[in-house]
C-alpha cells in the first residue's frame, strides 16, 4: 500500500490503513443501499437496472439517471442509454454535450 516507511501516517500501522479502507468500502456499500431501497437495490443485483430522479445542482433542472451495477458491485449511471459513468452528475453533464 505504502512506498516507503516515511508515507506512514505517524501512529498507525499497515493493518489499521486497510482497515479503515474495508471500513469506508463498507460505508459506501450501506449508503447505496440505503439510496436506492431494499426493492431496487435487489433489482440491481439481478442485473437489472431502474430509474433515478435527480435534481442539477447547477441549474435546477430535474432529470431521470438511469442506474446498473458494474462488475464490481458499483452503481454507474446514464442518461442517454449509451454512456455510464460513476454519477449521476457526470452522466447528465455528458449527455448535456451530446444533446
Amino acid at each position: 500500500m505504502s512506498d516507503s516507511f516515511f508515507d506512514m501516517p505517524a501512529g498507525y500501522t499497515e493493518a489499521d490503513i486497510d482497515m479503515a479502507a474495508l471500513e469506508a468500502a463498507g460505508n459506501r456499500l450501506a449508503k447505496r443501499r440505503r439510496r436506492f431501497g431494499a426493492e431496487g437495490w435487489a433489482t440491481l443485483e439481478s442485473g437489472g437496472t431502474i430509474e433515478q430522479p435527480c435534481k442539477s445542482k447547477e441549474s435546477g433542472e430535474l432529470y431521470s439517471a438511469t442506474v446498473r451495477l458494474d462488475s464490481d458491485g458499483i452503481p454507474e449511471y446514464t442518461v442517454d442509454g449509451h454512456s455510464w459513468h460513476s454519477t449521476a452528475r457526470a452522466a447528465y453533464a455528458a449527455g448535456k454535450v451530446t444533446r
